[in-house]
């Protein structure tokens, strides 16, 4: 997901996969930083067995309304 940061660069949500958490990014994260890019990681619910598709998106709503980034 992409958004606009106003003066500098892009905005970019980075969602982790399965069996990952937001240290994934770790050496992506400096990149687009040195580009002039925001990025935001988001730590989704993966160690609830219960969590599915809804409450990954409740995460990422949110992420969107509130600035919180965890599950």
């Amino acid at each position: 997901m992409m958004g606009s940061t106003g003066g500098r660069g892009l905005r970019f949500v980075l969602v982790q996969g399965v069996y990952h958490a937001p240290w994934c990014w770790d050496r992506l994260i400096p990149e687009l930083d040195r580009r002039e890019h925001e990025a935001v990681t988001v730590d989704v619910p993966i160690g609830d067995p219960a969590a599915g598709a809804s409450e990954y998106g409740d995460v990422m709503q949110r992420l969107s309304k509130t600035g919180t980034r965890s599950w």
